[in-house]
């Protein structure tokens, strides 16, 4: 089930990144918007790039200029 976070997907060129924020002295991660979005545009962040061909798991279909290749495994 989980929650909403559940629907960001990964970019290589992120319109928002996650935040930890302490709330009631709990920490929670928020998600906060890099820049303006459209009505409907997807909100994207980015998740872990591999850093060694060992590591290598999935691989990136961002389709952005800038795509690094491999998401870490």
């Amino acid at each position: 089930m989980g929650n909403r976070s559940r629907f960001l997907n990964h970019s290589c060129l992120p319109n928002a990144h996650l935040h930890p924020i302490l709330v009631r002295g709990e920490f929670r991660v928020g998600v906060v918007l890099g820049r303006g979005i459209l009505a409907r545009e997807e909100i994207t962040i980015r998740y872990e790039k591999s850093t060694s061909e060992e590591d290598l798991g999935t691989e990136c279909l961002c389709g952005e200029e800038e795509c690094g290749g491999w998401l870490r495994g």
